[in-house]
């Protein structure tokens, strides 16, 4: 699989020192079960769906998240932490044929 088109967002964009933040991703990814047919063909797609996705703040781990095929295509998931530091935020997912993916951004205080 290559890259899939993904967003990671904050929010708030830059959360106070003790404010809550949300981190979202949302990946444009097929999510296919393996129990949809082809309608030319008429043969089972092959299940192809994000199997894995982990929120790291400053490399350490704040959530991980175990997924299956029954998740709609185009799947949104969002974690919340509370901010102590400006750092690195990274999201790391992988789907069940082994690819993986990485996405960063610098969390930035206010």
């Amino acid at each position: 699989m290559a890259d899939v088109k993904a967003m990671l967002k904050v929010k708030p964009k830059n959360p106070k020192i003790g404010e809550v933040a949300s981190i979202s991703l949302m990946a444009m990814h097929p999510m296919e079960t393996g129990q949809t047919k082809n309608k030319e063909t008429g043969e089972l797609i092959p299940a192809h769906f994000i199997s894995e996705i982990e929120f790291l703040f400053n490399s350490k781990a704040i959530a991980k998240i175990i997924s299956w095929e029954t998740i709609s295509a185009n799947p949104f998931y969002e974690v919340n932490m509370r901010v102590e530091e400006a750092g690195e935020l990274k999201v790391i997912f992988k789907d069940n044929n082994g690819h993986s993916q990485t996405l960063t951004t610098a969390l930035k205080v206010g």
